[in-house]
């Protein structure tokens, strides 16, 4: 049978019951409306393009700049003059704010690292945030994995920027741009060395501490052999040598503790050139811009090379440790250039751990420290790699701080003539 009932209708008295309580509802909403405040709107009409902030220029520019230490300044316009009203990100680190204005924000650079950051800067009030892209990049770092038990006597660098250090288990390791570690060479005649160059052909030459001997080990590795003897005395003084260089004929200028300056030359004969025979103490030797630079105790000096056999005129005196401020304390280890002629002096101290360890000195007189508070002390090798990054052979007797650092310059250094022959 087919179910031919309607669906039930409401009765009026139903409806009029329903009406009742939706305008209860309503009541109630809006009395509880009015009890917020008003909300101030942002009227878009109201803003105008010049109150969006933007950014003009960044000083240092890109590629300048180190995390954790460099200090940004930020140009433009349309930034708050108040304290406060302007946040800083690097690709969403907050930096510190030093100072603001309409114009112009300074900040400290935060840690973060990268070539692709972008600083963001949010303005109070302003409707859109202005950014813009930078670069921020590592100031020092450890560098080729050595531990608190590896002591490296001295290092040196290749055309290829691979690192090379001799430890005190007379062993010589090789430090890949990729940061791959090769056992390289051995050096089973002698126990240390003051000063190693990658010379003509590749090979790596290494100076025996306090003799006269020059030793090689070949390209590709293998133990260190005597390469060059130099004369057993000049000038009366027995002939110890600490360190050398090569110029860009091959020449090798090497001095110590006795014996003054000495050359070899690329037809195998080693003299003396009668030269820091007065008890100066030579730690550090670097050809130059046509010049052997020599870094004694008291002082670097400098002899002009006059042939292309290896002779040098007379000495003439570049900068007076005892006018070198507080570093005048410390006792010179190392000195190197950047290609623009700017000198690196690397330095040790044993009474003290606050001074900074490397003195740059240059070309008008002037000199400072090198990133003042960044570094430690000693810095007994520094070796300029091929681009921006300098080489540190922190040798301390502390086990926990002897490493090998690499330093970023942001500019080349000068170049090692040994390494292109």
């Amino acid at each position: 049978m087919m179910n031919n009932r309607l669906p039930k209708q409401r009765s009026r008295a139903e409806s009029k019951h329903s009406w009742t309580i939706l305008l209860l509802l309503f009541g109630i909403l809006l009395i509880s409306c009015e009890e917020y405040p008003e909300i101030d709107l942002v009227n878009y009409e109201d803003q105008t393009a010049g109150d969006t902030p933007l950014i003009t220029s960044i000083d240092p520019p890109i590629g300048s700049a180190f995390a954790a230490y460099t200090i940004v300044t930020i140009s433009g316009q349309n930034f708050s003059p108040d304290s406060g009203g302007n946040r800083v990100y690097f690709s969403g680190v907050q930096a510190q704010v030093q100072s603001e204005s309409v114009t112009e924000i300074i900040v400290d650079a935060p840690d973060i690292t990268g070539d692709d950051l972008v600083i963001n800067i949010v303005v109070d009030g302003a409707l859109e945030i202005s950014s813009s892209p930078y670069s921020l990049a590592n100031l020092s770092l450890e560098y080729g994995g050595f531990g608190n038990a590896e002591k490296s006597r001295c290092i040196a660098m290749d055309s290829d920027e691979n690192l090379y250090a001799m430890l005190d288990d007379r062993t010589v390791v090789k430090v890949t741009a990729s940061g791959e570690r090769i056992n390289y060479g051995t050096t089973s005649a002698f126990p240390s060395a003051n000063e190693m160059r990658v010379g003509p052909g590749g090979a790596l030459y290494i100076q025996r501490t306090s003799q006269r001997i020059i030793y090689r080990i070949p390209p590709g590795g293998g133990d260190a052999l005597e390469f060059i003897t130099f004369p057993e005395t000049v000038g009366g003084q027995s002939v110890r040598l600490t360190s050398f260089d090569f110029d860009e004929h091959g020449n090798i200028y090497a001095g110590g503790i006795g014996g003054g300056l000495v050359t070899a030359n690329t037809s195998g004969n080693s003299y003396g050139n009668d030269q820091y025979l007065d008890g100066e103490k030579i730690k550090s030797i670097r050809v130059f811009d046509n010049f052997v630079y020599v870094g004694c105790e008291d002082g670097v000096w400098k002899n002009e090379i006059v042939s292309d056999t290896g002779s040098v005129g007379p000495s003439e005196l570049v900068f007076d440790w005892a006018t070198a401020g507080e570093f005048a304390d410390s006792d010179l280890k190392s000195i190197t250039f950047s290609v623009d002629g700017d000198m690196l002096i690397g330095t040790a101290n044993t009474a003290t751990t606050t001074l900074d360890p490397i003195l740059v000195l240059y070309s008008n007189g002037s000199f400072e420290p090198l990133y003042p508070g960044q570094l430690l002390l000693p810095a007994d090798h520094i070796v300029w790699g091929n681009g921006a990054y300098v080489y540190v052979n922190r040798a301390n007797r502390d086990s926990e701080l002897r490493r090998i650092i690499r330093v970023n310059l942001l500019k080349s250094g000068a170049p090692y003539f040994g390494r292109g022959l």
